[in-house]
């Protein structure tokens, strides 16, 4: 899950930082004018995924070390 969120988050953020430099997601041009609102809940989609991966993660490590 930690991956998927990474790239989400990286498509995310992206669609906004590459149009600086004159680039642009091919995958991103498919939503047209709502481009900008599916970036930013890719990317929260993104940052919501690499949290709960992280989470879970403590409780794994909390279970073994009892």
């Amino acid at each position: 899950m930690k991956s998927w969120g990474v790239t989400f988050l990286i498509l995310g953020v992206g669609t906004f930082v590459l149009p600086v430099v004159g680039l642009e997601f091919a995958i991103m041009s498919l939503f047209g004018d709502e481009r900008p609102m599916v970036a930013v809940l890719l990317a929260l989609a993104g940052l919501l995924m690499i949290w709960k991966s992280t989470q879970e993660g403590k409780q794994v490590v909390r279970q073994v070390a009892k």
